[in-house]
C-alpha cells in the first residue's frame, strides 16, 4: 500500500518529471484537454467485465506517472472509469480499495499540479508551481497560460 503524504508525492512527481525530457508537457492519445493516467494505443469497453481492454499500455500523465512510480499497477487505472476520473475521485477510490492513504496536502498538490498540466504547463513548471500553491489559468484570448495562487485569487508572475 502506498502512504501518500506531501512530501513522498512530491518525491514521485520528480522521479516522474526526471524521465521525461527537459520541458516534457503531456499530451494524450486522446487529444489536447484530455488527461489519462495510463496511456495506450487503442482500447475496447467490455461490457461484461465493465472494463476497458487496451493494448500498448504506460504510464500517461504526470499524477499517473508518479502513482505508478509509487507502485500502483497501471492495470488498475484501466478497471472502470478510473483513468479519466479527477484526482481527488481518483485518490478516494484508491483509498477505499486499499491501494493507497493520503492526506490533504498531497491530494491538493497533486490536484493542482494536474490542472495545471491539463492546461498546457510543462510538468516542471506544474511542480514547481504546485509547491508554491499556484495553479496554470490558459488564457484563451492572447493563447499561453498566467498563473493564480489558489489561496488568494491573485494572478502571479
Amino acid at each position: 500500500m502506498l502512504d501518500l503524504k506531501l512530501d513522498k508525492a512530491v518525491e514521485l512527481v520528480e522521479q516522474a518529471i526526471a524521465s521525461k525530457p527537459e520541458g516534457y508537457k503531456y499530451e494524450a492519445p486522446e487529444g489536447p484537454g484530455v488527461c489519462l493516467y495510463v496511456d495506450y494505443d487503442t482500447s475496447t469497453w467490455n461490457e461484461e467485465l465493465e472494463e476497458y481492454e487496451a493494448s500498448n499500455h504506460r504510464p500517461g500523465c504526470l499524477v499517473g506517472t508518479a502513482l505508478i512510480l509509487g507502485g500502483i499497477p497501471q492495470d488498475k487505472f484501466l478497471q472502470g472509469s478510473l483513468n479519466e476520473q479527477g484526482v481527488s475521485d481518483l485518490l478516494g477510490a484508491l483509498q477505499i480499495d486499499q491501494d493507497l492513504t493520503f492526506d490533504s496536502d498531497a491530494a491538493r498538490y497533486l490536484d493542482i499540479l494536474q490542472g495545471s498540466q491539463d492546461k498546457g504547463a510543462t510538468w516542471a513548471d506544474a511542480h514547481e508551481r504546485a509547491l508554491n500553491g499556484q495553479r496554470a489559468v490558459k488564457d484563451y484570448t492572447l493563447g499561453g497560460l498566467y498563473w493564480v495562487d489558489t489561496k488568494t485569487g491573485d494572478r502571479v508572475e
